[in-house]
């Protein structure tokens, strides 16, 4: 990846939190999602040894955020327990999966691209928890 954009999605990631303000109906939750979303991702790569580049880090936190955390701060404000804890459960799931490869062999310990991690979200799908509120009716 250019450098440039490495650091724009480095720029991009960092001013997370600030980001989801934009939705008045949900900005409370959001931001504290977001921040502790970034912590997750972060303590994650550190257990499993994995080192997110700037554009995967950035890529699997608006996912959540946007596709998972939002639609639910809005459709039923009361953010609860179980939510935090599917996200936890899918940013483990994905980021292992990692861990996983590079120890079989199967790929180089190497920083794990956005491309790479839309190829985990796919292969992970079936085990990802947060498919359980059926946020897309599948």
């Amino acid at each position: 990846m250019d450098d440039l954009y490495g650091a724009a999605y480095e720029r991009l990631y960092n001013r997370l939190p600030a980001q989801v303000g934009f939705y008045p109906e949900a900005r409370g939750v959001g931001v504290d999602y977001a921040s502790r979303l970034k912590e997750i991702i972060s303590d994650t790569q550190v257990e499993f040894q994995v080192r997110l580049r700037s554009d995967a880090q950035y890529l699997l936190a608006v996912l959540l955020l946007q596709m998972v955390v939002m639609p639910i701060a809005i459709a039923r404000p009361s953010m609860n327990d179980e939510v935090w804890n599917s996200l936890v459960h899918d940013v483990e799931t994905l980021i292992s999966t990692f861990a996983s490869t590079a120890a079989a062999g199967q790929t180089e310990p190497e920083e794990v691209s956005g491309h790479t991690m839309l190829d985990a979200i796919s292969s992970n799908w079936a085990s990802l928890r947060t498919t359980r509120f059926r946020l897309w009716g599948d």
